[in-house]
């Protein structure tokens, strides 16, 4: 049995939008409600040597080397960020004191060498991955109230292929560029986008991903087998899929854009995906009649022609069209009210409501073949 997942969404211009085009917006770490919602800490694991190799590599042979790689020793939780930052950088390599090593050194120096270090670093970070969210959870009054605007929303309902939310397959995608479009920068994405669930976890201080691995080879100093680099890449997926067990009541999964070296532009970032997905809208308790059916006039026009289209092969779902009550023990749940089967609205007190929302409900609905030929899957 295929499973549902939830979209949330406020009414704007831009929700109206997607719903016309079937677009998927994946947004960064930064466009999201929770500033640390995706991203990575990339901590560097305590090796003397490894800095040592770094800070070759970044300033040349010189004698502060040995003294900042030494320094840095000194502190247990450095991170990527902590070599970014400028302001705190000459505190890492050089110390507050000034002794008989770094007397030698006047503000100045330092700071350029805190700047040669904290660019050549830049160079070497992974942009953070995009992602859409969704929910499998419809029926959370809280997840209401932060993402569909107070219940002035709806919440669009899925039904997953596999685990997966496939491209629509007449604007399909398989690569991205990055943001300046370089042909020689381009990531590859897939056809089928896999629903990744997000793990729940209390607030941990350990397994951070070693920072060093994501610079050249010769700063790590000894070779990383194919198996441990997979390992490693993992660990920093599952890193980019945990939350704060606050948020478990959220059941959130994510469609992941996987970073590639360099940001890409929003345009980028905007896909479109398969319309035979989408199964049913839940309108919010205070969402307006004439909002309720601006988005069923879209739904029933969508609907149409996506039954009319002459491409194939494609799953022809009927639209089951919910309201989000409050049941008699002031839970939060949803009752249809319609469903909208090939463009047409069958309302639901009609002799041909219960067939199709028995066959809804059990995840049926029409599939025509490659060769046009018409069956029931599930």
């Amino acid at each position: 049995m295929q499973v549902k997942i939830y979209r949330y969404q406020s009414f704007t211009p831009y929700t109206v939008k997607g719903l016309l085009y079937d677009e998927l917006f994946f947004a960064y770490p930064e466009e999201l409600n929770d500033p640390i919602d995706g991203k990575v800490t990339f901590r560097f694991h305590h090796h003397e040597q490894r800095w040592v190799n770094l800070l070759t590599l970044a300033w040349g042979n010189i004698p502060e080397v040995q003294l900042a790689a030494k320094n840095l020793m000194t502190h247990s939780k450095i991170t990527i960020s902590d070599l970014i930052d400028t302001s705190l950088l000459p505190f890492f390599l050089f110390g507050i004191e000034r002794n008989d090593n770094s007397a030698t050194l006047n503000n100045h120096e330092k700071t350029n060498l805190s700047n040669k270090l904290s660019f050549y670093v830049s160079q070497w970070i992974r942009a953070d991955t995009a992602s859409v969210s969704f929910s499998y959870a419809g029926d959370n009054n809280l997840m209401w109230s932060h993402y569909a605007g107070k219940h002035e929303g709806f919440c669009l309902i899925f039904r997953d292929d596999k685990g997966h939310l496939n491209q629509c397959p007449m604007r399909k995608r398989d690569s991205v560029s990055r943001t300046h479009f370089s042909r020689n920068m381009q990531s590859k994405v897939p056809l089928r986008l896999k629903f990744e669930e997000v793990i729940y976890v209390p607030p941990s201080d350990t397994d951070y991903p070693d920072a060093f691995i994501l610079f050249p080879a010769m700063v790590y100093g000894e070779p990383i087998t194919e198996a441990a680099r997979t390992a490693y890449w993992e660990k920093v997926k599952r890193h980019q899929l945990t939350k704060n067990e606050n948020w478990a009541y959220e059941k959130e999964a994510r469609l992941i854009l996987h970073s590639s070296e360099h940001q890409i532009s929003p345009n980028q970032r905007l896909f479109h995906y398969n319309f035979g997905q989408l199964v049913g809208v839940i309108f919010g308790m205070r969402m307006s009649n004439s909002r309720r059916d601006q988005i069923t006039e879209i739904l029933c026009i969508k609907s149409e022609q996506h039954a009319r289209s002459s491409f194939k092969p494609k799953w022809l779902p009927d639209i089951i069209l919910n309201e989000a009550v409050f049941d008699s023990n002031n839970r939060m749940t949803f009752r249809p009210t319609a469903a909208i089967t090939h463009g047409r609205i069958i309302e639901r007190h009609s002799d041909k409501f219960d067939y199709i929302y028995k066959q809804w409900g059990e995840d049926k609905c029409l599939y025509i073949d490659e060769s046009g030929s018409i069956s029931t899957c599930s």
